[in-house]
């Protein structure tokens, strides 16, 4: 099953509720490269302990999304260094983190940027973060 499919979905809904209600959004992706399946399994047991119950958390092939509902672009930097101060030298991790309304209105859109800057943060050192605050860099 592709991640997009499922995400797609949610963010949309989710990204709905915040224009409405006038909350923020944010999309943490995450590119684990891990050697084994039993390790990346480990990181996502890992990572589900570090984030909210009601956050929404995807997975697939090395990579994960987790969909922060009520959670600005700072929080959600914070999130991300929890995560990496958490894993403690296992993976590779790179990190990238898109927001409501700062990114983006579209859910579409906000994907593409979150590939965008995935791609960007896999091209530099380990634990690298790319958002809006440091995109130009």
């Amino acid at each position: 099953m592709d991640i997009l499919n499922p995400l797609i979905t949610i963010l949309e809904y989710e990204l709905r509720c915040s224009i409405r209600y006038r909350r923020y959004l944010s999309l943490v992706m995450m590119d684990l490269s891990v050697d084994s399946v039993k390790r990346e399994e480990d990181m996502r047991l890992n990572i589900v302990s570090q984030i909210r119950e009601c956050d929404q958390f995807f997975a697939e092939d090395g990579m994960v999304a987790i969909l922060m509902s009520e959670t600005d672009p700072c929080c959600a930097l914070n999130v991300v260094d929890r995560l990496s101060n958490s894993m403690n030298g296992n993976g590779e991790p790179r990190f990238a983190i898109v927001s409501y309304p700062s990114d983006g209105y579209q859910a579409e859109n906000l994907l593409k940027i979150a590939h965008r800057r995935l791609d960007r943060a896999r091209l530099l050192e380990r634990g690298a973060v790319v958002s809006s605050n440091n995109e130009g860099m």
